[in-house]
């Protein structure tokens, strides 16, 4: 099993990529590739280490980027 502190090392990268990456680019596959781990060894870890899917994360973070367009630059729903 991957230590704690390795797991929390990789959850941070994860969330690093997530925040810093198009929307388009992002899969949980391609995550846990990435990350040398099963796919689903990757979700539920990160469920159970920070209370929300890996999923839904990803999710909240596309909508907050999309807000942030929405308010804070010139562009449309459309664009």
């Amino acid at each position: 099993m991957v230590q704690y502190h390795n797991r929390t090392k990789c959850y941070q990268q994860i969330i690093d990529v997530v925040q810093n990456s198009p929307p388009a680019s992002l899969s949980i596959q391609q995550l846990a590739k990435d990350n040398k781990v099963d796919r689903s060894v990757l979700s539920k870890g990160f469920q159970r280490s920070l209370g929300v899917s890996l999923k839904q994360f990803i999710t909240g973070v596309h909508v907050q980027k999309a807000q942030e367009l929405l308010l804070y630059s010139s562009k449309t729903i459309q664009e």
